[in-house]
């Protein structure tokens, strides 16, 4: 129905099939691809890096696109009902945006904290999904010192909401022999947080000194102006 006219019920298969290559004509298609990015190439070598370049790219949205699974199956004749579409359409729509990436960054601020929560170091997100994990990535400059000639350490944390991983925390711990030199480390280090549910969350990190055995040490999160990243990707 568009305006005063009606148009009919559209049948899953009641038109016309559109035209479709068939797997001769797919082959064909492909070979050509294959063989222009060889020919339009000087060098031997390049061309063959071209030649998989265009594999490539034929090949990958196929990939990606045969893991979706769609709730709602048709067949020839059926009623095409609007509800059962549009639900199609949210699960492909779902699929291609899942994987956003949430993130914080800056220069800075260095913070000599012992114990607690990193006021600078602290992301919002939101989860999107029951299934899915967050896949958390932190980028800083660490230090664990102790004085007196002593050993110790320190422990950094990413928790989420206040509280560590319900599916396991996410500990990076940094410990320091007797009468070693403060040196200050840029470190990279990544985990997995399940079992979060469904809408918006903070991820923060935390220090804590008292974890470790042989003493507590000095902890120094950031180093001058240096560069810190936090990262927040759900995934399945």
């Amino acid at each position: 129905m568009w305006g005063s006219e009606d148009w009919g019920t559209m049948l899953w298969g009641g038109a016309p099939a559109v035209p479709l290559l068939g797997p001769i004509g797919i082959g064909l298609l492909i070979g050509s691809f294959l063989l222009g990015g060889y020919l339009m190439q000087s060098r031997r070598r390049i061309g063959w890096f071209s030649t998989f370049g265009t594999l490539s790219l034929i090949l990958i949205p196929v990939a990606a696109v045969a893991t979706v699974t769609l709730p709602n199956v048709f067949s020839n004749g059926q009623v095409a009902d609007a509800d059962q579409v549009n639900a199609n359409f949210d699960t492909l729509v779902t699929a291609v945006n899942y994987r956003t990436i949430a993130r914080a960054t800056g220069l800075g601020p260095a913070d000599d904290l012992d114990s607690g929560a990193i006021a600078s170091r602290v992301l919002a997100v939101t989860k999107d999904r029951a299934d899915t994990a967050l896949r958390i990535e932190y980028t800083d400059n660490l230090r664990a010192y102790s004085f007196g000639g002593l050993q110790g350490g320190c422990r950094w944390e990413v928790r989420v909401d206040g509280a560590s991983c319900p599916g396991g925390s996410l500990i990076y711990d940094f410990w320091t022999n007797a009468n070693t030199t403060q040196v200050y480390y840029q470190n990279s280090v990544v985990g997995f947080c399940e079992g979060l549910a469904v809408g918006p969350h903070s991820v923060q990190v935390y220090v804590d000194n008292m974890s470790l055995p042989g003493g507590p040490g000095n902890c120094y999160t950031g180093f001058s102006s240096s560069r810190w990243v936090l990262e927040s990707e759900e995934v399945f």
